[in-house]
């Protein structure tokens, strides 16, 4: 068992899951104190288009296309799009763009996979469900540097980003361009989203990139503490979702994205509970 563990796919995996953690922290938790929670999933699921449009050109034309690169340039863009609206027609439109471009999206990811021979149709359908297991040491490089560049940007930026979530008004006053950081800001989500659907597919990044961020809101004290908190959530239900996957004969990104959702349910239900104890 210990060779499995040790093995070089399982330490391409342990990566991997640093790694999430990191896109866990520049998108979930950001996300959350943007108050848009749910973009980051959303354009995921976004990325599920460019990934099928990439995969269909390359077998179209027979050029070079790297659906990976798609996925990324169509879950920017969706973001980029909600950021527009919610700029230019107010926040209550942001949920309906978040809708029209997932909507978008998702056409064209049944309308081009429905066009691939079934051997390529399984090659998409990775993007949509993913296995931490079988990222390629290729693949682990694109998503380590793609994600450094966000956690670059979150770490010269941060004082502005965390001034435009809480207090945008604020930060305009201060004389900060809050359009061209809001814009920043949103694409940063939209490249946190399509960068995890390479690791654990469209299906499971709200569990691994949004849930350790949601039980950090509702046990950190500060913003400092929140983001560490989600680091360090993704990294133990990562690690802990492998090593018992191997164990038991699992899914290894559905077990990682089970013991998510579980923990979230017991502080969320604990919390309840411990409310009305008290009160």
């Amino acid at each position: 068992m210990l060779d499995v563990l040790l093995s070089p796919f399982m330490l391409r995996a342990y990566v991997a899951v640093f790694v999430l953690s990191l896109i866990a922290l520049g998108g979930g938790g950001i996300a959350i104190l943007r108050g848009v929670a749910y973009l980051p999933a959303e354009s995921a699921h976004a990325a599920l288009g460019g990934a099928a449009l990439g995969v269909f050109l390359e077998y179209a034309t027979g050029l070079d296309v790297n659906p990976y690169a798609m996925a990324i340039l169509f879950s920017v863009a969706a973001s980029l799009i909600v950021a527009y609206a919610g700029r230019h027609a107010g926040p209550e439109v942001v949920g309906i763009a978040i809708a029209g471009a997932l909507a978008i999206s998702v056409s064209m990811y049944a309308f081009f996979r429905s066009l691939l021979p079934s051997w390529l149709q399984a090659k998409v359908d990775g993007y949509l469900l993913g296995d931490i297991l079988l990222l390629s040491p290729m693949e682990l490089i694109e998503l380590a540097f793609m994600t450094a560049i966000s956690v670059l940007f979150l770490i010269f930026f941060y004082h502005e980003i965390i001034y435009i979530c809480f207090d945008p008004e604020g930060t305009n006053a201060m004389g900060l361009n809050v359009a061209l950081y809001d814009y920043l800001l949103f694409g940063m989500m939209g490249l946190a989203g399509g960068l995890a659907t390479k690791a654990v597919g469209s299906l499971l990044v709200f569990a691994l990139v949004m849930v350790p961020a949601a039980i950090a809101r509702e046990l950190a004290l500060d913003v400092r503490s929140f983001l560490t908190l989600t680091m360090t959530l993704t990294l133990i239900f990562g690690y802990v979702g492998l090593v018992l996957s191997v164990l038991w004969n699992l899914a290894s990104s559905g077990t990682i994205a089970i013991i998510a959702s579980l923990a979230y349910i017991v502080i969320i239900v604990g919390k309840k509970m411990g409310k009305k104890y008290l009160f």
